[in-house]
């Protein structure tokens, strides 16, 4: 419970800052013309690097999804926010639980997860087929456990439990760049828009944070280091004012 509200505050802190930087803008597209809103979600494949690639050694998968806006729709300048969930190992095994009358076997599934929160600003053509950009960002990264403990018999079918466990939390930074393209002009109702395909790279600098070992729950499998990390990104981008 104590991850779920972590994580909260970092997404409400996020985009409460997103929405009173967007204030101004907002103001100029009622007097200069619409604004323009883009949002998507992409993929990413992480890479750890320099302290955090001496304890994980796998890649790590993860889903992010994004909301920004440009004060017009000529406008190369994006501000947004970005959550993203990314899962860096997991483990299953079995164990013995209390059952309503005899030993029950249960299964027990872990994954060690990184929730982060990042506000960007990004620069970018507002026209074009292809549209390179390059953006800045920072925000937090945390680290929590998720274990769900459910009956190996296939007569009960839910989770007997499921727990998160909050390792540590680090400040992240870092840069990017990459290329979305136009794969379609869409209308949907009054409101024009764009369909495109992204593709790119960040390199997120992160502080030093606690962790554990992938496949660990708690104890001294516990480690501590910088949070470095290369990701490469794609996935899909919506633009529509």
């Amino acid at each position: 419970m104590f991850a779920k509200c972590v994580f909260s505050i970092v997404a409400l802190t996020t985009i409460s800052t997103f929405l009173l930087l967007l204030q101004p803008e907002v103001a100029y597209a009622q007097e200069y013309g619409a604004q323009v809103v883009e949002t998507g979600f992409v993929f990413t494949l992480g890479s750890p690097q320099g302290e955090l690639a001496h304890y994980l050694t796998g890649s790590i998968i993860g889903f992010h999804a994004f909301l920004g806006g440009r004060r017009d729709r000529t406008s190369p300048v994006v501000l947004g926010t970005e959550l993203g969930l990314e899962l860096y190992g997991s483990e299953q095994y079995m164990e013995f639980g209390d059952g309503p009358e005899y030993q029950t076997p249960v299964t027990v599934n872990t994954y060690n997860n990184i929730g982060s929160g990042h506000l960007f600003v990004r620069l970018q053509p507002a026209t074009g087929f292809a549209r390179p950009y390059i953006e800045a960002l920072a925000g937090l990264k945390v680290f929590f456990v998720t274990t769900v403990v459910s009956y190996q018999n296939q007569e009960y079918d839910e989770p007997i439990s499921t727990t998160i466990f909050l390792d540590g939390a680090a400040f992240s930074y870092g840069a990017g760049g990459g290329i979305s393209i136009n794969l379609l002009d869409a209308v949907a109702g009054d409101n024009p828009g764009n369909v495109f395909f992204t593709i790119g790279a960040r390199y997120l600098m992160g502080a030093e944070a606690t962790y554990l070992t992938p496949g660990s729950v708690s104890g001294p499998e516990r480690n501590q280091s910088e949070t470095h990390l290369l990701e490469t990104r794609f996935g899909i981008e919506l633009r529509f004012w």
